[in-house]
């Protein structure tokens, strides 16, 4: 039995065009048959590329039969002529797997004797042999093969871009590939197989086939990127000149594109297929989380083809507007000049008429007279037209052509070539999360719209959908920056899920429906589901619980982030980048244009109070990203940051004040306000007040679902030096009196009651930081303590470029933290598992530390402990004790405070090792050592004190002491939901621990719940190939099986 897909039907265009373009060349061999090679359009303004295509293969070369046998310990290679020559291995799933890689496909009786031997069917041999065959999945009872188009800049030869046919044999372990003409393509592939790098000498087969494939997707990206860059420079050949060269070459680059979706799209509906269980046992499980990132990768393939053709559509109509245009501007010129001449040709027709009594024909200056007349007449109307007609007509004019560019900024928005991180959209959508409601009754039940108002109550941003295609279009809608929040109801829900599911901007799924049970069966399968419930009023409660824990805020990382910012050096450019994205994000918007270019002009260091309180783009981004603590867009509005600091300092009050504050706060709010009394709060924004304490009360408005909330402020400059306040009513934008607190001030809440039965009052009193405890991370460098809280927070990619923006001037200057700049940026590549690279710039830190006189022994440490880190990962543990070793001896026998902080690490690191050489009572044993050193000396370093929780734990679950080990893992994620953010990749390591016990302990359910709890963090931090996030998802699946049977 065979099963024949090819994905969605898709019509193929004859190509018969002799200008480059894609398309077959068929070219008669030797033998008769027609064979095929095609490229790319090789576009260049000003000419085209010849019309000829060129072709690579070659008829009369021998085929090529390249041969890998592996299996996880050893692997053979070979090249062979003939087919008899391949070495014999059975075919069953048990023994090694088999590739054998066929480059040409030319020689027919080459191709039979590899179908005979491995029982390929007759149509199948054929289908390789064709190679003009559609990208198509055959499914056979004990074997898959795929044709599909491999598409490849080949740089070395001609530089054309080349689409070449190439045909998968799956069967048992064996893997047949065939290739048109040979090529290094898969060269990575097989290194990693002589090297016995990765997964797939430890993986059957079909890991294999998935690798080769997905190398094929990455070259399709690699090709439209070079397409992309060709239509930009259309893009800007548009602007500079207007020939029909040009729109020829849009029309060919648009059929090029519509040729790659027809190659490309069915590729999607072939994954799917594959990766459906029933349909073929040859794909094992493991294998589909691999599927799910290919299929991604293609999605992203399909989607900017899409995008790039809507583009290349855009240019077109420009391009005809501007012929449009140019043709008007002709039919003006003659208009004009017509118009002109229309009192010219009256007056010299009324002097033509040679009536015999017309004085003015006698008189002697009478010609001259008329002339000048006629002269003065025309001149004035020029310039009439000109003043007047030409200057609308050029209004016009321009507002079209900024239409145009505006809609052709907009297309090259979805290829990220604006900072996507700023979010902004038509419904001024600025809260993080939003909240979508998908039921076919959302809006016809009372039951329903009361349900609704209670959820706004939680997240504002609510939008409701009774069709399941225009729900799916809007969440597509929304950038991957975006959180959404999903009710939808067991039907539709069974619709839709399996589609958004993966998507970036889905946070969480809630299925409200009627029969509980029916719809936990299916909905257990995707981790996003949070809750399945009958009861509207158990579903407000699990949002609203779910939401609390989201938007949980965590006080010291908060405080550290800001002081950082307020500490570093601001950049010029840090200014001219933030009003280019600006101008970017508000490019429709004409009068916040305007307002941009006004501050670009005129903005200084003594006018940022101004600015902020003005309301303009400033503002509205700059709240915004202290809200989600958006890191790349809080660097740029430093400098501003910085200079609202100075001018509060400069009118920093000199006596105690008493500050009044209104607003409307939620019941949950305020209740959760409540249970704070005593403890400190921090205001990550600028806090404004005002001293007439009726004017507050008069801003509160009466509303139902809302309390009325009067904050009182004692604010004592003596108590809080570090982050000043003042009455800027000489400085605001409207000149209204008003205090304005710092960024990041620290509040104790000291009462909450209420007055006249009616307001609730909010008694505050404005502390320093230092009323509490703030770890900072010491270091002289702030642009590395910034750096460095980025990396305590998880933010890996943000800390590098903070790094490497360091780095570049370190080396410029010799700065002496540039060692410091080389171990951060190792700390970095470690996190990211490249340890070559990380162990390269660790020894570069080490050398320059040993080449300075009187460098600190603890810098030098830290060196031998992050060196032998590395060597520790990649698995050879004497060099690693070696440099531990190195590391205790330089820190000596009695070491300082600080060095008792390595010293700790270093005994900790010690017992990782003898835990993976299996020696679990010494780990236990080293653990402890670095346990007591933080207990004793620092008891309030609580991060630390978690990891050695964290690490007890996992030497006692290793020794089978589940007891223990949960009541250490217990103790360290207390400690790090006080100390850590929610995202943190600690907390993910430790959930995942707690889920290997009960895993082993035969507790499923239980297990389940911790290892979807370290999915979660991890899919949010890694990408879905990262080792952490496979590790994870495979324990999912096999717990998942575990619990249906």
């Amino acid at each position: 039995m065979v099963k024949n897909f090819t994905g969605r039907k898709t019509s193929f265009i004859p190509f018969r065009r002799t200008k480059p373009g894609i398309g077959p060349t068929n070219h008669t061999t030797s033998n008769g048959r027609l064979s095929a090679n095609r490229h790319l359009t090789q576009f260049s303004f000003g000419a085209c590329s010849s019309g000829t295509l060129v072709h690579f293969s070659d008829p009369t070369a021998p085929v090529q039969l390249n041969v890998f046998t592996y299996d996880e310990s050893s692997f053979t290679e070979g090249k062979y002529k003939k087919v008899d020559e391949i070495p014999s291995v059975p075919l069953t799933q048990i023994n090694p797997m088999l590739w054998i890689d066929v480059d040409g496909v030319h020689q027919h009786d080459i191709i039979a004797q590899i179908g005979n031997r491995y029982e390929i069917h007759a149509l199948v041999q054929t289908d390789i042999t064709t190679t003009e065959q559609r990208t198509k999945l055959d499914v056979f009872d004990d074997a898959l093969f795929l044709v599909c188009k491999l598409i490849f800049r080949d740089i070395g030869r001609t530089g054309h871009t080349v689409i070449e046919q190439i045909s998968f044999y799956l069967k048992d372990n064996l893997l047949i590939t065939f290739q048109e003409t040979p090529k290094d393509l898969f060269d990575s592939i097989k290194n990693r197989i002589r090297q016995g790098k990765g997964r797939i000498r430890k993986s059957k087969i079909d890991y294999l086939f998935y690798s080769l494939v997905d190398v094929i997707v990455d070259h399709y990206m690699d090709v439209l990127d070079t397409m992309g860059t060709k239509v930009e420079s259309i893009d800007n050949q548009l602007m500079k000149t207007l020939k029909r060269d040009t729109l020829e070459s849009i029309y060919d680059m648009k059929r090029d594109m519509l040729y790659l979706r027809a190659i490309i799209s069915p590729l999607k509906e072939i994954i799917i297929k594959l990766q459906k269980e029933e349909e073929t046992q040859i794909m094992q499980e493991s294998t589909n989380i691999y599927l799910k990132d290919l299929f991604d990768h293609v999605v992203q393939v399909n989607d900017s083809i899409d995008t790039y053709r809507e583009m290349l559509a855009s240019f077109i109509d420009f391009y005809m507007m501007l012929n449009s245009n140019a043709m008007n501007e002709v039919v003006k010129t003659l208009t004009i000049i017509s118009t002109i001449f229309i009192p010219l040709t009256f007056i010299s027709g009324v002097y033509g008429m040679n009536f015999q009594h017309m004085p003015e024909l006698t008189y002697k200056y009478g010609y001259y007279i008329v002339l000048g007349v006629m002269a003065t007449l025309a001149i004035f109307m020029l310039s009439c037209f000109k003043q007047y007609s030409y200057n609308r007509y050029k209004q016009i004019s321009d507002e079209f052509l900024q239409e145009i560019f505006y809609d052709i900024e907009e297309k090259f928005d979805k290829m990220g070539q604006i900072l996507t991180k700023i979010i902004t959209s038509s419904e001024d959508n600025l809260e993080t999360f939003s909240l979508i409601w998908l039921d076919a009754f959302v809006e016809k039940t009372n039951d329903n719209l009361h349900t609704q108002e209670e959820l706004r109550a939680t997240i504002h941003q609510l939008k409701t959908f009774d069709d399941s295609e225009r729900c799916f279009k809007h969440i597509l809608s929304t950038g991957n920056q975006d959180r959404i929040v999903l009710i939808v109801s067991g039907s539709l829900g069974r619709l839709i899920v399996p589609r958004i599911h993966n998507l970036d901007q889905v946070l969480s799924i809630y299925v409200y429906c009627q029969d509980q049970n029916a719809n936990e069966q299916w909905s257990s399968r995707f981790p996003k589901i949070k809750a399945v419930v009958t009861d509207l009023k158990e579903l407000i409660a699990r949002i609203q619980f779910d939401q609390e824990k989201r938007q949980q805020r965590h006080l010291v990382h908060s405080q550290l982030l800001i002081n950082c910012l307020l500490q570093m050096r601001t950049e010029v450019g840090d200014k001219n980048q933030l009003i280019s994205i600006s101008k970017q994000i508000y490019r429709k918007n004409r009068s916040e244009l305007m307002i941009i270019n006004e501050f670009e002009q005129k903005y200084s260091s003594d006018t940022a109070i101004f600015w902020y309180t003005r309301d303009t783009f400033l503002s509205r981004l700059l709240n915004k990203a202290l809200r989600t603590q958006n890191i790349d867009v809080l660097f740029l509005f430093q400098f501003f940051i910085v200079d609202i600091r100075r001018q509060l300092e400069n009118v920093s009050s000199s006596i105690p004040i008493r500050a009044y504050r209104s607003q409307l706060m939620s019941k949950d709010e305020l209740k959760k306000l409540k249970s704070s009394n005593g403890q400190f709060i921090s205001i990550n924004s600028f806090f404004s007040a005002t001293l007439d304490r009726n004017r507050a009360i008069a801003y509160i408005e009466n509303t139902e679902n809302f309390e009325p909330i009067l904050f009182e402020i004692d604010a004592d400059p003596r108590s809080s030096v570090d982050k000043p306040f003042g009455n800027i009513k000489n400085l605001n934008f409207n000149h209204d009196e008003e205090i304005l607190f710092m960024l990041g001030s620290v509040f104790q809440i000291i009462d909450i009651f209420t007055y006249q039965r009616s307001i609730w009052i909010v008694k505050l009193k404005l502390c320093s930081d230092n009323n509490f405890q703030l770890d900072m991370i010491e270091d002289d460098n702030k642009l590395l303590t910034f750096g460095h809280v980025l990396m305590t927070m998880g933010k890996v990619d943000e800390a590098e470029i903070y790094y490497r923006r360091l780095l570049d001037d370190f080396e410029t200057t010799k700065h002496p933290d540039l060692a410091r700049c080389y171990e951060a940026l190792g700390i970095v590549a470690d996190e990211r598992n490249d340890y070559d690279l990380s162990l390269n710039l660790f020894e570069k830190s080490l050398r320059l530390n040993l080449g300075v006189l009187n460098r600190r022994s603890i810098d030098i440490a830290s060196n031998y402990i992050n060196i032998g880190d590395i060597f520790r990962k990649k698995g050879n543990f004497k060099k690693s004790i070696e440099n531990y070793d190195k590391a205790l001896d330089t820190l000596g026998e009695y070491p300082s405070s600080k060095a008792l902080v390595k010293q700790a690490i270093c005994f900790n690191n010690i017992g990782i090792a003898c835990q993976e050489q299996h020696d679990y009572k010494e780990a236990l044993a080293f653990y402890m050592k670095a346990y007591e050193i933080r207990r004793k000396s620092f008891p309030n370093d609580e991060t630390s004190l978690g990891m050695s929780y964290n690490n007890i734990g996992n030497a006692y679950y290793l020794l089978k002491l589940y007891t223990d080990a949960i009541f250490y893992y217990q103790e360290a994620l207390k400690i790090y939901r006080k100390t850590l953010p929610p995202q943190h990749p600690k907390f993910a390591s430790t959930c995942n621990n707690i889920g290997a016990i009960y895993d082993d302990q035969g507790k499923f359910n239980e297990a389940l719940g911790f290892y979807t709890d370290a999915a979660k963090i991890y899919r949010n931090m890694y990408s879905s190939t990262h080792p952490n996030v496979i590790r994870i998802e495979e324990n999912i699946q096999r717990v998942l099986t575990k619990i249906k049977k």
